[in-house]
């Protein structure tokens, strides 16, 4: 298969765009489709629900306000206190069924986050982790969970949006830790090369999880080889200046 050299004009967010263009080998295709697919789907049915999740929360604790301050005024007025118990009582049912949609909605999102957390770039869920253990707890107040729940997905679309470049340990099978420099571009792919370059390779979500493929099997596994030289060309890249600039990225395309 050819291998093409594409040269890009970007910003550096745009750098997100062009690592979704590499080609997986068929068992790997079908997860990242995947992940895209779950993301995408997320970040659509998200918008579209916010907005009316937010009106209802709003609603729900204007309307616990006003029960309370009724409650207040029947415990020291005498007159209609029947009446007033009776409409109390009734208002108090609309928000517990109020309080039911909210939460099936909540639970619903919760699932959906749940399964794409699994396949997530390890930075990104160190940061969501604390507000998945929020979201997941189901002895939490709902308005608490909807606070993580909104959090999380906030963080999963500005990652998967943009470049992050780190350093730090990650694991080359099940025994092997390596201490390098990680150039994650959306949630879908990566790079990562050792302080000496002796130690390079990508990563990318599988069906078991996030991976990292060494560069000795990347041409066996993906379909395309890289070199020490166009990581640190692409990590010099991101550590410039701010605005455009000229980067080659190795891409393989892989016809059907």
């Amino acid at each position: 298969m050819p291998r093409v050299y594409i040269t890009l004009v970007t910003l550096f967010c745009g750098l997100a765009c062009a690592c979704s263009a590499q080609a997986l080998n068929p068992s790997n295709t079908d997860a990242w489709l995947s992940l895209e697919i779950q993301r995408s789907q997320i970040e659509s049915d998200w918008l579209e629900r916010k907005i009316l999740l937010d009106q209802q929360l709003y609603l729900h604790k204007t309307k616990q306000e006003e029960l309370q301050s009724k409650i207040e005024i029947s415990q020291t007025t005498q007159t209609d206190a029947q009446e007033r118990r009776s409409d109390i009582n009734e208002k108090m049912s609309e928000y517990q069924d109020s309080q039911s949609e909210l939460m099936t909605s909540v639970e619903q999102y919760t699932f959906k986050v749940n399964g794409l957390s699994e396949r997530l770039p390890p930075p990104l869920l160190e940061t969501i982790d604390g507000k998945l253990e929020v979201m997941n707890d189901t002895s939490a107040s709902v308005t608490d969970r909807l606070s993580a729940l909104i959090d999380n997905v906030k963080n999963i679309n500005n990652f998967s949006e943009s470049y992050h470049k780190t350093e730090g340990p990650i694991l080359i099978g099940p025994d092997s830790s390596l201490h390098v420099t990680q150039i994650y571009m959306g949630i879908s792919f990566a790079w990562y090369l050792s302080p000496d370059s002796s130690e390079y390779g990508v990563g990318m979500p599988t069906a078991d999880g996030w991976q990292w493929i060494s560069a000795d099997n990347t041409k066996q596994d993906l379909g395309f080889s890289i070199s020490t030289k166009e990581i640190q060309t692409l990590s010099d890249a991101l550590n410039g200046p701010d605005g455009s600039q000229f980067v080659s990225i190795p891409i393989a395309i892989r016809k059907k």
